[in-house]
């Protein structure tokens, strides 16, 4: 399925105007059915629907493994996910639906209470800052879709060694979720693993990875201080502002071999004279 499309736009260049065509990243509105009965509809680029639909159930707590999927089907069409599941769902999750700080109107339906309930992370992993740039390098070499459109994030789960799932899509937290249903549906240990991501780290992206028990969180951008807040709470390491061979790490920065721990808290920056990046 076509992720791009061509269109003719007018380009002003230092005053002039040329007739041009351009790429531009497909928005698809993406309706998910959950044991027969509506239950949001996500605007995502198209594809890999089966993934996006597995791995926002995961994140809203639905599901947790791919037993808990009794049948999955998928209408590219319609762009139509239908999904059911072994146990019965309660349908007061339909009323816990908020607006979340995603790129556009992302619908989530946790509450504050499902976060507070989330447990810490308990992820051995180790990772050293060298791996990490590595990683990031990586990383953006495989954007080809934002190389094209600009218009589209990234996210990646990867072990120390190198990346293993990459994915893009027009909203952050569906782009995360989109590697998490891909990863879940294989059947795949998050424990041994870290998330990469090119947005904003928000506090529901922070949620999303405590569910599946990933230790290390890595974004080029900015954290929230609700995020930060929160991988702190969870044991989650939590690094920002992935530049070269610069990264401030926020949270539980025991996990990064080499790293110093700041004064007076869980928070640290190694490699990094402050929270702004260049």
């Amino acid at each position: 399925m076509e992720k791009t499309q061509q269109i003719t736009i007018t380009r002003f260049t230092s005053g002039e105007a040329s007739i041009i065509e351009d790429e531009v990243a497909r928005e698809r509105a993406l309706t998910i059915i959950l044991n027969g009965e509506e239950l949001v509809t996500l605007l995502c680029s198209p594809g890999e629907f089966d993934y996006l639909a597995a791995g926002y159930l995961a994140s809203e707590d639905i599901i947790s493994t791919a037993a808990d999927i009794k049948n999955l089907s998928v209408n590219e069409v319609t762009a139509v996910v239908r999904v059911e599941t072994v146990g019965k769902v309660s349908t007061e999750l339909t009323y816990k639906r908020v607006i979340s700080s995603g790129c556009g109107r992302g619908a989530a339906l946790y509450s504050a209470a499902d976060v507070n309930s989330l447990n810490p992370v308990t992820s051995k992993l180790n990772v050293t800052p060298a791996q990490i740039y590595k990683l990031v390098r990586d990383f953006q070499h495989h954007s080809e879709l934002f190389k094209e459109t600009g218009g589209v994030h990234s996210a990646a789960i990867a072990e120390p060694v190198g990346i293993e799932f990459f994915t893009e899509d027009i909203g952050r937290h569906n782009a995360v979720d989109r590697l998490f249903g891909r990863a879940i549906l294989g059947g795949l240990d998050f424990s041994s693993r870290m998330l990469l991501t090119s947005g904003r780290i928000s506090s529901e992206i922070v949620s999303k990875v405590a569910r599946r028990n990933v230790g290390l969180l890595i974004s080029r951008s900015a954290p929230t201080s609700s995020a930060i807040e929160l991988a702190d709470r969870l044991n989650i390491t939590l690094v920002g502002f992935v530049r070269g061979e610069r990264m401030n790490v926020y949270t539980n920065p025991g996990r990064i071999v080499g790293g110093q721990q700041a004064p007076g808290g869980g928070a640290a920056m190694a490699s990094s004279t402050g929270t702004q990046g260049p």
